[in-house]
């Protein structure tokens, strides 16, 4: 056969196209697989060795040249060949990263012309997924994570894990409600550390504190107090024996009339007293108020309470009583045993009062170093013997050390082994009741300003005034006699 120096025309009859990139199964090479016919410029089939020149471009005349590689010996019978583009120059998997790429050839020094589009075929149309795809078969590791050699756990020793943070400020930081599937304990239990390289456990509410693990700071403690205006007074400290002891004073520095003492008041009968008490005596002469205040430890809800001690003859306030808790706690006793803190009350002599809670934050608000809550209610308030407010029962939260108290558990707490040489139980409770009622002699009422009843009490003497004759107005004093009232007296 007759051959021709130059190759002036190259005829492309056919070219397939499969891709495989460095990235699948390493016992796919990645490689093309190229088929073509070859003929000179007669249209005659060419026969022999060729030199071809494969290189792949973005666009179809010109732009970028993305890859390369000769092939110097290309076996061509009857016009046809076959070749494994990137057998000698690997194509990087860089070039189908863009939608378009064109296949250029070079044989024997001749350009083929036009350049050829690279398209997928058939099943190829698939791996468009494999950007998205969960994992992939075989992949080298990308550094992230590590597997241990069973290949069950996988792990990372530096950095963070966030969930719904892209931040996180810890190992892990989870930034929304957490599930915990499996073994969650039971109801009341939290999940306690047991160290560095130990998994926590569930465990119950029942550890008694390490020795000097409780600072003073974190003693729940509350300030209660009594007073007593012009008289003697038998009354129950606040917080009984919970109390550190009690601070004095009184309403002004004049005269030697005050006294006071931590006792039972003398003459003072035992008779019936079957649980033990905490009071004390206050004896004060001329007018003067004497107060005492304790601060104890507590564990009192959300209510307070208010006492005070009314005279029947005079209408006056005798004593008073005002505490986070109720006065029978840490006295020993229950409410229905001290319903009251004033041992020295006498039904024929004495009103008792317990006052509406309403009116609390505005006392509250008067309070200051130097005026104390019960100073402000003797000072500026008087009974409003006219309100008829509602009882709502109140809560009162003890430690029942024994017990035998009556209420709803609310806290299990192990006993110190220093406290069984007392009391002989494993566990001590902290209990919650409601004093649903109070008894018959107790009466429930509100507390007004001595401003405002003093305006009131203008008001009325003034229109009484203006309807009586002139002769009577005189005696208008004389004929008043005013009765200690209020709801619920005897």
């Amino acid at each position: 056969m007759k051959t021709k120096t130059i190759l002036s025309v190259f005829c492309l009859l056919s070219a397939y196209c499969l891709l495989s990139t460095a990235y699948c199964f390493s016992a796919v090479p990645s490689l093309i697989n190229y088929q073509g016919v070859l003929k000179d410029s007669s249209g005659v089939p060419y026969d022999g060795n060729a030199t071809m020149v494969f290189s792949i471009w973005g666009d179809s005349t010109d732009g970028n040249k993305l890859w390369e590689e000769t092939q110097a010996i290309v076996s061509v019978s009857h016009g046809l060949f076959n070749v494994l583009l990137g057998s000698s120059h690997t194509i990087p998997d860089s070039v189908f990263a863009q939608p378009n790429s064109w296949l250029q050839v070079i044989a024997n020094g001749s350009q083929l012309s036009p350049r050829r589009r690279i398209v997928s075929v058939g099943y190829a149309l698939h791996s468009e997924f494999t950007d998205t795809a969960e994992y992939a078969f075989s992949a080298p590791p990308d550094d992230d994570w590590d597997t241990d050699t069973a290949g069950f756990n996988i792990y990372r020793m530096t950095g963070n894990i966030g969930i719904g943070t892209p931040s996180p400020q810890g190992k892990l930081d989870i930034n929304g409600p957490l599930a915990v599937a499996g073994d969650v304990g039971t109801d009341g239990q939290f999940l306690k550390t047991q160290g560095p390289g130990i998994n926590p456990v569930w465990s119950d509410v029942t550890a008694v504190p390490a020795d000097n693990s409780v600072s003073q700071a974190k003693l729940k403690t509350a300030t209660g107090e009594v007073s007593v205006t012009g008289t003697d007074a038998n009354l129950e400290l606040p917080g009984g024996t919970y109390g550190f002891y009690p601070q004095l004073k009184a309403s002004d520095t004049g005269g030697n009339n005050n006294a006071a003492r931590i006792s039972q008041l003398e003459n003072t009968t035992l008779s019936g007293w079957t649980s033990y008490k905490t009071t004390i005596t206050l004896r004060v002469d001329g007018g003067r108020t004497l107060y005492a205040q304790q601060r104890y430890v507590t564990s009192s809800g959300k209510d307070h309470w208010i006492f005070l001690l009314g005279d029947r003859a005079t209408t006056q306030t005798v004593a008073g009583y005002q505490a986070p808790d109720h006065p029978c706690y840490g006295s020993g006793g229950d409410e229905n045993d001290i319903p009251h803190p004033f041992g020295s009350y006498d039904p024929d002599k004495h009103e008792v009062i317990l006052i509406d809670n309403e009116i609390l934050p505005e006392l509250k608000a008067k309070v200051t170093s130097k005026r104390s809550l019960l100073t402000v209610i003797n000072e500026d308030y008087e009974i409003d013997f006219d309100s008829e407010p509602v009882y709502q029962p109140r809560e009162i939260i003890e430690i029942d050390e024994y017990g035998d108290k009556e209420g709803e558990i609310l806290l299990k707490i192990k006993t110190p082994e220093w406290a069984k040489i007392l009391i002989g139980k494993d566990e001590i409770y902290l209990k919650r009741r409601l004093v649903e009622t109070l008894p018959s002699y107790i009466s429930y009422t509100k507390l007004k300003s001595k401003s405002e009843a003093i305006s009131e009490s203008q008001i009325l003497s003034q229109k009484w005034e203006s309807t009586m004759p002139k002769g009577l107005v005189d005696k208008k004093a004389s004929s008043r006699s005013p009765a200690f009232g209020g709801a619920g007296k005897p």
